[in-house]
């Protein structure tokens, strides 16, 4: 049903994981924020962050950001209450149902303090 390379998928991923990080009060740590751990190329990652932040879902990403170099400006991303509100979408949690199902979703958060 889906790849986890969809553009669906990974909005799913990064907008999770920074709702988790916002409501547990942590730091986003750069490693489970990057392209590779998401399973796509850099490119295709600044792209969907910069369509989440034309859209409003999220805020801080800076489109000079590279991931290739950890910088620390992916620390200051976070979710805004758009973000929130489209990850409670229909849309969304098809998605995340579908991760459950296929314990993607937790093999991807197993090592970060989200689980």
């Amino acid at each position: 049903m889906f790849n986890k390379d969809d553009a669906f998928v990974v909005i799913f991923k990064i907008l999770y994981y920074l709702m988790c990080t916002a409501k547990k009060g942590l730091k986003i740590e750069v490693k489970y924020f990057r392209h590779d751990k998401l399973g796509i190329n850099e490119n295709y990652m600044c792209y969907i962050l910069n369509q989440l932040e034309e859209k409003k879902y999220i805020s801080g990403f800076s489109k000079t950001h590279s991931f290739v170099n950890e910088s620390e400006d992916v620390k200051k991303v976070t979710i805004t209450l758009d973000g929130i509100e489209y990850l409670e979408s229909e849309r969304m949690q098809t998605i995340k149902t579908y991760l459950q199902d296929k314990h993607q979703l937790e093999w991807w958060l197993e090592e970060t303090e989200c689980n």
